[in-house]
């Protein structure tokens, strides 16, 4: 089951997934964390052309981890996942 869940910055939509996740006993899958590490990604290789932005992302390690509780975002192996909410 997927539950997609819209809203304003700021307004809760990640509270309220994780709450509703457990409560179902789902994983909770963050796509807005998962935009934001490709951002990440690609502000630190410092290219602007998308030819190279393209070469960049293909080449990236990217991976989530999902449980009922949390998600975490690994860039490289290295956990990035709050990182991505200080941006």
């Amino acid at each position: 089951m997927i539950v997609p869940i819209d809203g304003l910055a700021g307004s809760g939509k990640s509270s309220l997934g994780m709450g509703l996740a457990r409560e179902l006993a789902m994983h909770y899958i963050d796509t807005g964390a998962m935009y934001r590490a490709a951002g990440m990604y690609l502000s630190e290789c410092g290219e602007s052309a998308l030819e190279e932005v393209e070469t960049k992302v293909g080449g990236w390690n990217f991976r989530c981890e999902s449980a009922v509780d949390r998600f975490r975002v690994l860039l490289d192996e290295k956990e990035v996942t709050e990182q991505l909410r200080d941006r």
